[in-house]
C-alpha cells in the first residue's frame, strides 16, 4: 500500500510540474527559458509578437507632387525700385514719334527743353502648371520644382508732356501709354518645407525662370503746338508690337527676354488624402499673391 501510494504521487507531481528545460525544477525557470527560446528563435526584434498595420499619412508619402497655381501681380512695393527707369523709357518713345510727327508736317525740328508728368499704373496675373519632385521621399523638408508659367503684365502710363524746339516752337499735350506682355517662362525652384511630417506645414520658395519677351505697346496724345502765336491742334495714337518697335531707328524698346526671380514665404495644408491647399507671398519680379492646389504621388 505504502508503494502504491508513493507511485501516485509521483504521477501527480509529474502532471503538475511546469514544461521546464531538464535542470529546471521551478515554475519561474520554466518561463524564464520559455522567454530565452524566443529570443534565440527570432530574427528581428518584436518577431513572435502580434503586428499591428503601420497607420499611413498619405500626404507624406512619395517622391512626386502636382501643382496648378494663380496669382495676382503688380511691381508694388517693388514699383520705386523701377518707376523712374519705366516712365523714362515710355516718355522717350512718346517723345520721339510726338518730334517725327511734326517734323513731317513742319520740316525738321531739333529738340531742346522737355519735361513730363507721367503717372505708372502696374497690375496684372499669373497662372502656372508644376511637378516637384522630393528625393528623399515622406522624410524631406527640400524639392525641386519645374513649372510653366504665364505671367501677364500691364503698364500703363497717363499725364502731360512738353516739348520745345529750338526753332521757339512747342508742343504741350496729354498722353497716354501702355505696354501689354504675356509671356510663356519655364521656371525652376527649390522649396524647403519646415514641418514635412505636420499636416499643416510654412515653406520657403527661391526660384528662377525665364523666355521670350512678346507684347505690345501703345500711345496716343492729343494737345496742341504753337509757333509764335500760331496754335494747331495735334493728335496722334498708334499701337504695334515689341519687334516692329525695335527695328525703327533710334527706339528705346529693346527687351528681348525676360528673367524671373521668385523669393517667396507660403504655407501648405493637407485636406484629403494627398490633396493639398497652398497659398505664398512674395517677390515675382514684384509683389505676387498666389494661391494653389497641389496632389502628392
Amino acid at each position: 500500500m505504502t508503494e502504491r501510494r508513493e507511485a501516485k504521487e509521483k504521477v501527480t507531481e509529474k502532471d503538475t510540474k511546469p514544461e521546464s528545460k531538464p535542470g529546471y525544477t521551478t515554475k519561474e525557470e520554466a518561463v524564464a527559458f520559455k522567454e530565452e527560446l524566443i529570443k534565440e528563435t527570432s530574427s528581428k526584434p518584436g518577431e513572435g509578437e502580434p503586428s499591428l498595420p503601420r497607420p499611413k499619412r498619405y500626404f507624406l508619402g512619395g517622391h512626386w507632387e502636382l501643382e496648378v497655381h494663380y496669382g495676382r501681380w503688380g511691381l508694388n512695393p517693388g514699383l520705386s525700385l523701377f518707376k523712374d527707369s519705366i516712365v523714362k523709357r515710355i516718355g522717350s518713345e512718346v517723345r520721339r514719334e510726338l518730334t517725327d510727327y511734326l517734323s513731317s508736317r513742319y520740316g525738321s525740328l531739333v529738340q531742346s527743353n522737355y519735361s513730363q508728368q507721367l503717372s505708372l499704373g502696374v497690375e496684372g496675373w499669373n497662372e502656372g502648371l508644376g511637378l516637384r519632385y522630393y528625393s528623399q521621399g515622406e522624410k524631406g523638408s527640400m524639392s525641386l520644382g519645374f513649372s510653366v508659367e504665364r505671367t501677364h503684365l500691364r503698364l500703363k502710363t497717363a499725364g502731360s508732356l512738353r516739348q520745345e524746339f529750338s526753332n521757339g516752337s512747342q508742343a504741350q499735350v496729354e498722353a497716354e501709354a501702355f505696354v501689354r506682355a504675356d509671356p510663356v517662362c519655364s521656371h525652376f525652384s527649390f522649396r524647403w518645407d519646415f514641418w514635412p511630417a505636420g499636416r499643416l506645414s510654412p515653406y520657403f520658395v527661391f526660384g528662377l525662370g525665364f523666355g521670350p519677351l512678346k507684347g505690345t505697346m501703345g500711345y496716343a496724345y492729343e494737345g496742341t503746338y504753337s509757333f509764335y502765336g500760331y496754335q494747331e491742334k495735334i493728335k496722334e495714337s498708334q499701337e504695334k508690337s515689341f519687334e516692329a518697335w525695335r527695328q525703327e531707328e533710334g527706339s528705346h524698346i529693346n527687351l528681348r527676354n525676360i528673367i524671373l526671380l521668385q523669393l517667396s514665404l507660403g504655407v501648405k495644408i493637407e485636406v484629403y488624402r494627398g490633396l493639398q491647399l497652398q497659398a505664398e507671398a512674395g517677390i515675382w519680379d514684384g509683389f505676387l499673391l498666389r494661391g494653389g492646389l497641389a496632389f502628392r504621388l
